[in-house]
């Protein structure tokens, strides 16, 4: 087990975590009596979906060297076989969603970016962080 690893990871997502709130109330203060509607079409600094991007790798990281370390039949001591079949297509969701920001801003340099992107990444990274803190995943 790998707690150093771990710890760096916690360490990573308060920092993102931390960056995306503070964008929320950012984007809430920006737009002033906004409907939710309109919060969800806001543009937002293309960094922002930069720092969300990078942070869902310490997390794809985590999960897929669980899903690594577990994978073999019989599965280590310690694996769940509930959490490696939830983990599987939260990556994949994960990827998708950090792979369409990158997408958007090699494709619309300097331009804002939509909200959706970062929505996209925060609702995948948070997925992963539920099935990890469900499950006590840790890694080996």
């Amino acid at each position: 087990m790998n707690t150093r690893l771990l710890e760096r990871v916690a360490d990573t997502l308060m920092y993102v975590c931390m960056g995306l709130g503070t964008l929320l109330l950012i984007s809430v203060a920006a737009t002033g009596c906004s409907t939710l509607e309109n919060l969800a079409s806001t543009k937002i600094p293309v960094n922002s979906i930069i720092v969300a991007a990078n942070g869902v790798d310490g997390l794809i990281s985590t999960a897929t060297n669980y899903i690594s370390y577990c994978s073999p039949n019989p599965a280590p001591a310690g694996c769940s076989d509930d959490a490696v079949q939830k983990l599987i297509p939260a990556v994949r969701s994960a990827l998708d969603a950090r792979n369409n920001a990158e997408a958007f801003i090699a494709a619309h340099p300097g331009q804002l970016g939509s909200q959706g992107l970062l929505d996209a990444i925060t609702t995948a990274t948070g997925t992963i962080q539920q099935i990890i803190s469900e499950f006590n995943v840790k890694t080996p």
